[in-house]
């Protein structure tokens, strides 16, 4: 079968301020940026298929010379339905790349309250700012608001919802919602043994099928995450974790998402369906076995249309931007994450990542080190360049400062707590189009045997990251 996408390229000013490497491109503003469509060339196809390319003019012979080191594609601002590929995603035949931000608005409080404090008017103001910093997708969290007292789902929560998905229509954004999370309260059924209680799956998957049916219809929904890092809690006392109790949390972790992927998709087929996994959910760096989520991907990557797992420098210790085996630890571990996780030939989504700048923040009552903006800015690029064509899409967290977070959210932010734009929300459109280059195949040897160990033998996650480190 002929398949002829197009693309859209990226080019700012003459050839050489693109030759001259991303310090120089910083320089200009991300709303310099032009966009130019070429002849139509094929996207990426399987093994056996054909292309067929339109014979180029003299003028796009210059222009693609001039492209040849930052030919970088963009999402077309058309809100037909994203599908997911082999690796990447597409849209009408284009290739998608998601340039996004963990959004909730901005409060003195924590945790924040995107539901029962709704504002239209600061929806709308903040989604003007995210679209202004050349941002295409926004993940919102939904809460446990959406239930009413009778634990019925509370109509005017959903209205709010429509309010929310109109205005990132308005902006041109498109919308990862994520099941709801506890910042607003938890209802008695969804506090304990939640993967594996039935009332909990009854009632959770009828509000996530509600909305899939709700917006069947509404293409800038283009994905569900089921849940924000889960973990199954199971564990025997003390010492080492036994392997059937790993099994069981792996058993029950499947499970679930099987039987809610089902449900969702049998209201919307058209709608993408992913899963926010944690770092506990890949055994590299973990300081114990019972710290091992259970959410295996290899026993839910068949109901998953793309992958997505979340960042943070937080091996061998805390990153302090002092630390430089803290840093290359965590380097090694993403790396290592990556080349797991390719192997599935889905795309794959950092759902969340980056760091503080712009001051000092406390994590777990500890302070780390003051980090000035260029700082953050200089990790967020490191972790983007070392994911570089692997990844198709980015969420930055968060969009705002949060002043009274007892985290990284702190300081993590692309706009200040005074509403100032950052430093990193100034390149950051710009960093991930530089690094959609090729990027090298690894391979760590990553085999199932060496999975099972390290998730089921005490302290072997930790020596085992140890030994990359200090290769």
């Amino acid at each position: 079968m002929r398949f002829q996408p197009k693309y859209f390229w990226f080019f700012e000013g003459f050839c050489g301020m693109w030759a001259s490497g991303p310090r120089s491109v910083r320089q200009a503003s991300a709303a310099s940026l032009k966009i130019n469509e070429l002849k139509p060339q094929a996207a990426p196809e399987s093994a056996g298929s054909t292309r067929t390319l339109k014979e180029p003019n003299f003028l796009v012979i210059i222009f693609l010379i001039c492209m040849v080191i930052h030919t970088k594609i963009l999402v077309a601002r058309d809100f037909q339905f994203i599908t997911a590929r082999e690796n990447y995603f597409e849209l009408k035949g284009f290739l998608v790349k998601l340039i996004g931000v963990n959004y909730f608005p901005y409060c003195e409080c924590w945790p924040p309250m995107p539901w029962l404090k709704y504002s239209e008017r600061i929806t709308e103001s903040d989604f003007r700012k995210i679209e202004s910093l050349g941002i295409n997708t926004v993940r919102v969290f939904l809460t446990y608001s959406f239930y009413d007292l009778q634990d019925n789902i509370d109509e005017q929560q959903i209205k709010k919802l429509d309010h929310l998905l109109e205005s990132a229509k308005k902006y041109n954004l498109y919308v990862m919602l994520v099941g709801p999370t506890n910042w607003e309260g938890v209802p008695e059924w969804a506090k304990n043994n939640k993967f594996n209680n039935e009332k909990f799956i009854d009632k959770f998957a009828d509000l996530m099928t509600l909305i899939a049916y709700r917006y069947r219809n509404n293409a800038n929904l283009f994905a569900i995450d089921l849940y924000n890092e889960p973990r199954i809690n199971y564990a025997s006392n003390g010492g080492e974790v036994a392997e059937d109790w790993i099994r069981k949390k792996e058993e029950i972790a499947s499970n679930w998402v099987r039987r809610l992927v089902k449900r969702i998709k049998n209201a919307n087929q058209n709608i993408l369906i992913t899963l926010g996994l944690s770092q506990s959910s890949f055994p590299i760096g973990l300081k114990s076995t019972k710290y091992y989520s259970g959410f295996r991907l290899k026993n839910i990557i068949d109901s998953l249309d793309f992958v997505q797992f979340h960042f943070y420098p937080k091996y061998l210790g805390i990153y302090n931007y002092k630390d430089n085996r803290t840093y290359n630890a965590s380097i090694l571990a993403f790396n290592w994450i990556i080349d797991v996780v390719k192997k599935y030939r889905k795309p794959i989504v950092i759902g969340e990542f980056g760091w503080y700048g712009g001051g000092q923040v406390f994590i777990k009552g500890q302070p780390l080190e003051d980090a000035t903006e260029n700082q953050q800015l200089d990790y967020v690029e490191s972790i983007i360049s070392v994911g570089g064509a692997d990844i198709a899409g980015w969420y930055n967290w968060a969009f705002y400062d949060m002043p009274l977070s007892k985290d990284v959210t702190h300081k993590s932010g692309m706009l200040s707590s005074k509403d100032q734009v950052k430093t990193l929300a100034k390149h950051y459109k710009n960093l991930i189009i530089e690094n959609t280059s090729k990027k090298e195949e690894l391979n760590y040897g990553v085999t199932e045997d060496l999975w099972n160990k390290l998730i089921s033998v005490e302290g072997l996650s930790l020596k085992y990251l140890n030994s990359l480190n200090d290769k």
